[in-house]
């Protein structure tokens, strides 16, 4: 009897937990659907935008649903004064959060500390939203509200290919019920593709708006625990590319302007380091666009990265690069060792400037970021005091060769003319010391 009243209850709780759930979707619906309905009327749009609108908001009503979008500002508060939400359980949070993706995503990476009450402050201003392949997330020449970041599935920048490089252009008059349909990366095939018989593209069976669309084709992914869209957020203006969902059903986290304007006001170490990184990213788009000169799908297009990141010469292992002082600078080459001693020099000099560079682009960084009693700028200072101690060395090592040459070169005051074995051998001893040296 105790038993069946225990599970009797069980059920009727979880019956009622379904019913309230599904009220809420149906009142949640319903409010949209009569949203949208006075707004066609409002600006009389035709019954086939009105059902097509409709439809978009019934699908994607769970998603909708699912995310937190009443109470902000009171969650904002108990995050913000921590006076009901201790310090200790508010750091075990952000890697529990949407299932840790928040805090693996880029958006949030870098060698700042980065504060506990940031990827919560952001995870209160996200919602979740699905896109399907072939779908835009936005084009070119569109104003920026939002910043989106991958929890799963790929997209890309798309652009037109030519000769001298990808064009970006806005998708005009597009569809987008049947955009939404269409398959990504169609075009034409190449050689590349008869590598992956999987990936050759075939002309979509649809007409219209759709088919103006087989002349973009991806030439930067965006992949997963990435984002993107927010080169524009940070310099208020328009769309500069246009972005394509290319595989099936992806989800991401959007993120309005508004909410990102209160993060980048309240960390604003975090707002320089993004708008940094944003300056990087936007060079590697434009890079990325000059190479696109055919038309690929994105599978083929992934496969040619990473092919070329593996056949880099940054991968390759070399004598000269790894070990500039090695064997030959020793032991000599064909041209003598007055040869390999100039190659120390000229790479120690290379280095040298590199690492100044770095060094001055991180006191600019440190100027930028830097807040009283903050972890950024203990770190940047530490960084750039140790980047100037390894130039000081290397321009130690400089003046060192630089002087061992100039002995070299120097005229040999009381030597015989046909003593060249001492000669030779005074001019091995000094080479070899001016070398141990380094």
């Amino acid at each position: 009897m105790v038993i069946g009243a225990v599970v009797h209850s069980i059920v009727i709780s979880e019956v009622i937990t379904i019913v309230t759930s599904t009220d809420r979707m149906s009142q949640f619906i319903e409010k949209q659907l009569n949203i949208v309905e006075a707004f066609c009327e409002h600006t009389q749009l035709p019954r086939e935008s009105q059902f097509a609108m409709k439809d978009e908001i019934k699908h994607r009503a769970r998603s909708v649903i699912s995310s937190f979008h009443e109470d902000k500002e009171q969650m904002k508060e108990l995050i913000t004064t921590g006076k009901y939400i201790p310090r200790w359980l508010l750091g075990s949070l952000p890697g529990k959060m949407f299932q840790g993706r928040v805090l693996r995503n880029q958006l949030l990476m870098g060698n700042l500390y980065l504060p506990p009450r940031l990827p919560c402050l952001l995870a209160v201003n996200l919602h979740q939203s699905q896109f399907e392949a072939g779908e835009i997330v936005y084009q070119m020449h569109d104003f920026p509200f939002t910043l989106f970041m991958v929890l799963r599935g790929t997209f890309a920048h798309v652009a037109v290919p030519s000769e001298q490089g990808g064009v970006d252009t806005p998708c005009e008059g597009e569809d987008p019920v049947v955009l939404a349909k269409k398959l990504s990366g169609s075009g034409q095939k190449s050689g590349i593709l008869s590598l992956f018989p999987e990936m050759a593209a075939t002309k979509p069976e649809h007409q219209d708006g759709a088919a103006r669309t087989t002349n973009l084709y991806p030439y930067r992914l965006i992949g997963c625990n990435s984002y993107f869209g927010d080169v524009e957020l940070l310099r208020s203006r328009p769309r500069l590319s246009t972005v394509r969902c290319e595989s099936q059903t992806s989800w991401v986290l959007v993120l309005h302007k508004t909410g990102f304007a209160e993060l980048k006001d309240q960390f604003p170490q975090f707002a320089a380091l993004w708008g940094y990184a944003s300056r990087g990213r936007e060079w590697t788009r434009t890079k990325q666009l000059g190479r696109c000169k055919i038309g690929l799908p994105y599978r083929a297009i992934a496969a040619l990265q990473i092919q070329r990141f593996w056949r880099s010469p940054q991968r390759r292992p070399s004598n000269d690069a790894s070990n500039p002082v090695g064997e030959e600078a020793v032991q000599g080459s064909a041209t003598g060792p007055e040869a390999s001693i100039q190659r120390v020099a000229r790479w120690s000099a290379v280095t040298a400037k590199k690492r100044y560079i770095n060094s001055t682009s991180l006191r600019f960084m440190d100027r930028d970021v830097s807040c009283e009693g903050g972890h950024a700028t203990i770190k940047l200072q530490k960084r750039v005091d140790k980047l100037s101690e390894e130039v000081g060395g290397l321009r130690e090592d400089v003046r060192a060769i630089m002087q061992a040459l100039n002995i070299q070169r120097s005229p040999r005051a009381g030597a015989e003319p046909d003593d060249g074995g001492a000669r030779g051998e005074v001019d091995g001893t000094s080479r070899a010391g001016a070398i141990e040296g380094l």
